[in-house]
């Protein structure tokens, strides 16, 4: 069977194509409803989350390429010795409570510093 025929005839059966919704097999819903239930006994005010990102002048640097079978796909460009910045931030309902930007790669140490500096309340 052709695959228009194939399509036509999954419209006309009311099937539309969508884009899937993906889940995990290993998510286990029972645990999944026992942490929404203690979550629900704080109030959006109450919480808080943590991201944390990174960016160096190779961000956008592309890994593939095309080229003829039997050839190497190359890309020619600058050898970039650039700034690694890596920043992290605290959000909450009121937006970002508090956040650290440091020039390289965040260590556990400066992780730590920044948990008990600008995200634990005394």
């Amino acid at each position: 069977m052709h695959y228009v025929t194939i399509h036509r005839e999954l419209v006309h059966a009311g099937a539309s194509l969508k884009k899937l919704k993906k889940i995990v097999s290993e998510r286990k819903e029972e645990g999944r409803h026992d942490f929404m239930n203690r979550m629900a006994q704080y109030s959006s005010e109450e919480l808080g989350f943590i991201d944390k990102t990174s960016k160096n002048d190779k961000t956008a640097a592309r890994s593939c390429g095309r080229s003829r079978k039997g050839r190497r796909a190359i890309m020619r460009s600058q050898f970039v010795h650039g700034l690694r910045l890596f920043a992290t931030a605290l959000l909450t309902v009121d937006g970002v409570a508090a956040s650290k930007v440091v020039e390289g790669s965040m260590t556990r140490d400066l992780y730590l510093q920044f948990l008990e500096n600008h995200v634990v309340c005394d």
